[in-house]
């Protein structure tokens, strides 16, 4: 998640998804292009952050967590599609 709203995330399956994001007083809201809109929360227990619904469901595992962009998924959200 970068400082100027826009978000990136790449699906298990290889697809990637672009979006906006903003923080709520309990946690964010990510609008993604093409896909949902959703309220989350992280929390955080010994060796392990999970994400949680906007109903505080647990919903996945926090595997890793890379500063920066090193995969380049922002420079891929401006390239047209079939440059990809």
């Amino acid at each position: 998640y970068r400082a100027d709203l826009a978000c990136y995330m790449r699906l298990p399956g290889g697809r990637s998804l672009t979006g906006r994001w903003s923080v709520l007083e309990d946690g964010y809201r990510v609008s993604w292009r093409d896909g949902p809109e959703g309220d989350w929360h992280i929390d955080h227990s010994p060796g392990c952050f999970a994400y949680l619904d906007g109903g505080r469901q647990r919903r996945g595992a926090i595997d890793r967590i890379v500063p920066g962009d090193p995969e380049g998924l922002a420079g891929q959200a401006r390239r047209p599609a079939a440059a990809r």
